[in-house]
């Protein structure tokens, strides 16, 4: 019986190191029906490292209102965007709204098949900083993943607090020193560009 139990154990750590972790997450879920927030704090990821780590954030203050500084930051995370494909049939072109010229021979994408008139794709967006993996707009706070130049899993804390009236304290934690910085150095560049910096 201890035999079995080890196999199953060794295999279990094989496919989660073979896989990696986000599948195993989602089968979490799935199977004890978990909400989303349940079973990423059953999975271990929680804010609580993120907030010790806060003693050794990138911190700067802009003259906005903590909402406007917390959409500010939310608009800059990766989305999924749906475009509209307006008059695709068999062997006709795809007309993309979003294209600066109309494009002549654009195909269905790839392993899509046939589609009909004005028929959805999803299109994900590459350009963007980060992915949300978890929000508290009352707490003030962002747990983000996928940050450039880190693995893709590596969380960091985008925390959000009333300095003074007209003015918000921005604080990124991050365990990692390098995803950290490289959070700091595109959500700051950016609100540099929308917001005045205080202090």
């Amino acid at each position: 019986m201890k035999r079995k139990h080890d196999v199953i154990i060794g295999l279990l750590i094989i496919l989660v190191s073979v896989i990696g972790c986000a599948p195993v997450k989602k089968t979490v879920k799935v199977v004890w029906g978990l909400s989303n927030e349940t079973a990423k704090e059953m999975w271990g990821s929680s804010t609580r490292a993120l907030e010790k780590a806060r003693a050794n954030s990138i911190i700067k203050t802009y003259r906005c209102e903590l909402n406007d500084c917390f959409d500010a930051v939310l608009s800059l995370a990766r989305k999924t965007t749906t475009t509209n494909l307006q008059s695709y049939s068999e062997g006709h072109t795809i007309q993309d709204p979003q294209a600066a010229a109309p494009q002549d021979t654009a195909t269905a994408p790839i392993g899509l098949g046939p589609l009909e008139e004005g028929e959805n794709v999803r299109t994900q967006q590459t350009s963007d900083f980060f992915e949300v993996f978890k929000k508290d707009r009352k707490k003030g706070y962002l747990v983000v993943i996928g940050i450039k130049g880190s693995v893709d899993t590596t969380e960091a804390g985008i925390f959000f607090s009333t300095y003074s009236p007209g003015v918000t304290k921005i604080e990124i934690s991050s365990l990692s020193s390098n995803a950290k910085r490289h959070l700091a150095q595109d959500i700051f560049g950016q609100l540099d560009l929308k917001f005045e910096t205080a202090l």
